[in-house]
């Protein structure tokens, strides 16, 4: 994912509320939103090339979701690790018995197997809990407080503008919906292509062109990301209710980064186990 906004309410009616659009090159193989078959229970989009994931829900109430770290001179090295395997690993029925807790200590310890990320990690259900993972600026793990957070490209809550624009959007849409806003009305949110002025963009080193290109919520994206079209591929609201009722939809763009031109939604419900 690229830009992610959440609600996390662990003593509230809802749970988790949670908003994100993945930002990908336009030709890497991808699957949509599917119950995995490898991983009985998990729910979510795969990457087809190194077959992890960006953002999976299980139904033994484990989320997972994974920003990159978005620095203009790092060069990942071809032995990293795939960071959508610390998706897929946290949602793994292999990995069940491991607290929230020992799984965000764990892949702090080895953090550095990988290009720059931010993992959000959660267990709702009877004991919600709440943890983020980074490797930028040095391996770290903390819980996260309850209440509202956005990230994009950077660590958690890092004031971006489409960070804090989604932010507001979710916190908005929940007033006005009285707790838990249409899955539709926060897709809404997540095409929003307004533009920031130049003074607030952040500077990751690639250059004012390409902050410019990546700096709405939606990325339209086109010949300016050498060597290939890279943009907005997917968008995704997820809720968990205090019940343990989940909602999942993700929204696949028919030509990436070009909303008009109409998609395809998957959808999924379901009681925590």
């Amino acid at each position: 994912m690229c830009l992610i906004a959440f609600d996390f309410s662990p003593a509230g009616l809802c749970q988790l509320l949670l908003a994100a659009n993945r930002d990908e090159l336009f030709v890497r193989a991808t699957a949509p939103a599917h119950w995995w078959p490898d991983a009985p229970g998990v729910f979510g989009g795969r990457d087809l090339v190194a077959r992890g994931g960006w953002l999976l829900v299980a139904r033994n109430g484990r989320i997972a979701a994974l920003t990159n770290f978005r620095q203009g001179s790092a060069t990942a090295l071809p032995e990293q690790s795939s960071r959508g395997e610390l998706v897929a690993n946290f949602v793994s029925p292999a990995n069940s018995s491991e607290t929230i807790e020992e799984h965000a200590a764990r892949v702090a310890a080895s953090a550095e197997r990988y290009a720059g990320f931010t993992l959000l990690l959660f267990e709702l259900g009877a004991r919600p809990g709440a943890w983020w993972v980074s490797n930028r600026p040095q391996a770290a793990a903390a819980p996260i407080a309850p209440g509202i957070h956005a990230i994009s490209n950077a660590g958690l809550d890092a004031p971006w503008p489409k960070a804090t624009r989604l932010r507001d959007s979710l916190a908005g849409a929940s007033d006005q919906a009285g707790g838990l806003p249409a899955a539709g009305v926060l897709i809404e949110a997540l095409t929003d292509r307004a533009l920031p002025a130049d003074l607030d963009l952040p500077d990751t080193g690639v250059g004012l062109a390409r902050e410019r290109l990546l700096a709405p919520a939606f990325v339209t994206g086109d010949a300016a990301f050498p060597p290939l079209p890279y943009g907005t591929r997917s968008s995704s609201v997820i809720s968990v209710r205090d019940d343990g009722a989940v909602a999942v939809t993700e929204r696949t763009w028919k030509v990436p980064g070009a909303p008009s031109a109409g998609y395809r939604d998957r959808s999924t419900r379901f009681n925590l186990d």
